[in-house]
């Protein structure tokens, strides 16, 4: 095909004979595709903007939902990598407004082309998969199956491995790999070379954390318990209402 989309060989030939013979072009070509009864077609699910500012919404939802009892003055975050299909740049700001304006929830992206900080595809996913993959093993290849495969990999919680264990293993060298690039001056050396059992729960230093806030709000983060100051989101008989 040349550069003006003509295509190479053919020619354009109208129903009215007055008309001149045409180089054919790809704007005179259209493409169909014929099904016959009983074909399968899969539909497109692409994640786009339109997908993401329809699913934003139902994501809020469900995180309000399912942890109910923090209350909605409290804000809840959500962490999301820079994957292209999360939408444009117009469509990821609206959405962030509706999440924060509707339901109090804040989005925290991920720092762009930064493997070693990347928690979610190389942590979580990664995690996630790898579980699915062993609970799945033999299993049928349809949709459905997989989907249950999904929900009962993501609720296994026994032992050190658990997803919840697994994750929390994931998070805890998220917090090594901070400290040590903070250790050198914003360089990944010391993550490949300060691995192992002797570089485990490491602290960030607490001059590395001071913010304009008043002392008493605060919160460093270690390891010894001093000044932690998380919020609870497993329910249990504290979040009760009743006294």
């Amino acid at each position: 095909m040349a550069e003006d989309k003509t295509i190479s060989g053919y020619r354009r030939v109208d129903s009215n004979p007055r008309t001149p013979v045409s180089p054919l072009t790809v704007d005179d070509v259209s493409l169909r595709v014929r099904l016959k009864k009983d074909d399968v077609v899969e539909n497109d699910c692409s994640c786009d903007s339109a997908y993401m500012l329809g699913a934003m919404k139902r994501v809020g939802t469900a995180v309000r939902s399912k942890y109910h009892w923090i209350p909605r003055s409290q804000k809840c975050y959500i962490v999301m990598d820079n994957a292209g299909g999360h939408g444009t740049d117009e469509a990821i700001e609206e959405y962030r407004k509706m999440l924060l304006d509707d339901f109090n929830i804040e989005i925290i992206h991920q720092v762009p082309r930064s493997p070693y900080t990347n928690l979610l595809d190389l942590g979580v996913w990664c995690s996630l998969q790898s579980m699915v993959e062993k609970v799945h093993y033999q299993k049928r290849t349809d949709v459905g199956a997989l989907v249950s495969s999904v929900n009962e990999s993501w609720n296994i919680s026994s032992g050190t491995s658990g997803l919840d264990s697994v994750i929390g293993k994931v998070w805890g060298r998220l917090r090594n790999v901070l400290v040590l690039i903070a250790e050198g001056k914003g360089s990944n050396d010391l993550v490949e070379k300060k691995r192992g059992k002797t570089f485990r729960n490491l602290d960030m230093p607490i001059e590395f954390l001071q913010t304009p806030l008043a002392p008493e709000q605060q919160s460093v983060a270690t390891n010894n318990g001093t000044n932690d100051q998380p919020y609870d989101l497993v329910q249990d008989e504290e979040d009760s209402d009743e006294e």
